[in-house]
């Protein structure tokens, strides 16, 4: 975990705690001071010498968390994931800990390769990325075959948030255009089927690789068939099972870290189990879909997956009609958050919240 700072207060009570666990990793051969990475109602990143000690939001199921981190410490992952550091005296497999009822992991130090809000990256630092290699990464996790239980990815969680955020805002903000917009495209998505599993089938032709979803380019000969989209959730078992293909399940450009020496790796395991590997791309697609990622961006992180041996899509015929739907889903998230956010606040949408709106207004009328 890397040097970040972001809003929000911390716990001082849980700061020591994590100060404590800490110290039982690196000892007191060099006494230091903690610092405070990230302080957020769901999460507390504290760094104490070169380990990052991270408490988990209220309420996480240890299991599950607890396979996760075991996933993540597999050496066959060492390449794309970064791995979580032992806890002296933590409970099996020694990877988890608590500290003033929070579940606790720790993990090495690194430096973020960009903000948390992937969409804050400047126009101008798109094509400096190192899109190939982030492409890479996820390639090479999806193709490591899990051992032992695996809990499912939980690759929806972003979008019920989101959703949930909007619904909560007060009555007034039903008058809000922009509100409309967004919960007129989540009910585009229809329920009962799985994002990924139809690959295409019933959706007619997608966008093809030079196109967005989302722009006003959709409207071509190619495309201007009526969508039906297949449905943004993943059904997945509620208990770990075996095999699947692991996913990271929030992958954005804010789970890149890059160690010292060693390049870059995913971090943050969440949501990390088995799961439909194309959710992994869905953000960035989702970006592109909005007109907020480059088509040279988003075309060499697309060929650098695919050239990596990544088995999310097809890598050589048309990616939209499985990236369609995910894309679609986590375009309305964004869009949700932006929106409830600015209706909270009072501070009007950017360009950027306002391309996922007029993606959502485009979305509801293909």
């Amino acid at each position: 975990m890397g040097e970040r700072t972001d809003g929000g207060s911390a716990d001082a009570g849980l700061v020591a705690a994590l100060t404590a666990v800490g110290r039982r990793i690196v000892g007191e051969r060099e006494p230091a001071a903690a610092v405070v990475l990230s302080a957020r109602h769901d999460r507390l990143l504290v760094r104490y010498g070169d380990a990052v000690l991270k408490a988990h939001a209220p309420g996480t199921d240890p299991a599950q968390l607890a396979l996760r981190l075991r996933l993540a410490a597999d050496p066959r992952l060492s390449d794309s994931l970064l791995a979580p550091l032992p806890i002296p005296g933590a409970d099996a497999p020694g990877l988890l800990t608590q500290a003033r009822g929070r579940l606790v992991s720790a993990w090495p130090v690194g430096i973020p390769l960009y903000p948390e809000d992937p969409t804050a990256v400047p126009e101008t630092a798109v094509d400096d990325l190192p899109w190939e290699q982030a492409a890479a990464l996820l390639a090479r996790l999806h193709a490591v075959p899990p051992r032992g239980p695996v809990p499912p990815a939980r690759v929806r969680r972003g979008v019920e948030r989101a959703m949930a955020k909007l619904s909560g805002l007060p009555a007034s903000a039903g008058n809000d255009p922009a509100v409309g917009e967004v919960l007129a495209a989540y009910a585009t998505l229809p329920p009962g089927e799985t994002a990924g599993t139809h690959r295409g089938a019933g959706t007619g032709p997608g966008p093809g690789p030079g196109a967005r979803p989302c722009s006003s380019h959709t409207h071509t000969a190619r495309t201007t068939h009526t969508t039906r989209m297949t449905h943004y959730s993943t059904r997945v078992p509620p208990t770990p099972t075996a095999g699947g293909v692991l996913v990271h399940g929030d992958w954005h450009l804010g789970q890149l870290l890059r160690l010292d020496g060693q390049g870059l790796r995913i971090i943050d395991v969440d949501d990390l189990g088995a799961g439909d590997p194309v959710w992994d791309l869905a953000r960035p697609a989702a970006w592109y879909a909005a007109g907020v990622l480059a088509p040279a961006a988003w075309g060499r992180f697309l060929r650098g997956y695919t050239a990596a041996g990544g088995r999310a899509v097809p890598p050589d015929a048309d990616p939209w009609p499985v990236l369609d739907a995910p894309a679609r889903a986590l375009a309305v998230a964004y869009a949700a958050n932006a929106v409830a956010d600015s209706v909270l606040t009072g501070v009007p949408l950017d360009s950027v919240s306002r391309a996922f709106v007029d993606c959502c207004r485009r979305m509801r009328r293909l």
